[in-house]
């Protein structure tokens, strides 16, 4: 099965009807068998659209602190943890480095700074401070 044959939607759309900055993730193997079933199960699934294209490329770089404690972090399932990165949206070549969060009730958060127009003291402040505020640790981005 190919996306082809779902509706699609606009990035203007999807943003309008929900930012996804706060949500639960939810992540499923499935076997391809059951993709043909998915549209039926959820009617209101939809693919992203941006100028008539419906698949993105993105590059995404992870940052970490010296002693890897946002991998550890994760590794061990601790309930208040983050990841910080560095996406490109290859198309556009918009870049934004971002820092997601997980709170205690599961939901996951991510914080989003426009590279392209923040100055470097934004920049060097956004992660730590950002971090603090949803999570409480003190990390020190390597």
């Amino acid at each position: 099965m190919t996306t082809t044959a779902l509706p699609t939607i606009t990035l203007p759309e999807l943003l309008a009807q929900a930012g996804l900055q706060t949500r639960v993730d939810r992540k499923y193997l499935v076997p391809l068998s059951t993709l043909a079933a998915i549209p039926t199960a959820d009617p209101g699934l939809r693919v992203l659209e941006i100028d008539g294209l419906t698949r993105h490329a993105y590059a995404s770089r992870y940052e970490d602190t010296a002693g890897r404690e946002s991998y550890l972090l994760a590794a061990r399932g601790r309930p208040s943890r983050y990841k910080v990165r560095t996406r490109t949206y290859c198309d556009s070549g918009l870049e934004f480095l971002e820092v997601k969060t997980r709170t205690r009730r599961g939901e996951t958060v991510k914080d989003r700074l426009a590279l392209d127009i923040a100055t470097r003291l934004e920049v060097r402040r956004f992660v730590p401070a950002t971090i603090r505020e949803r999570t409480g640790l003190e990390a020190r981005i390597a």
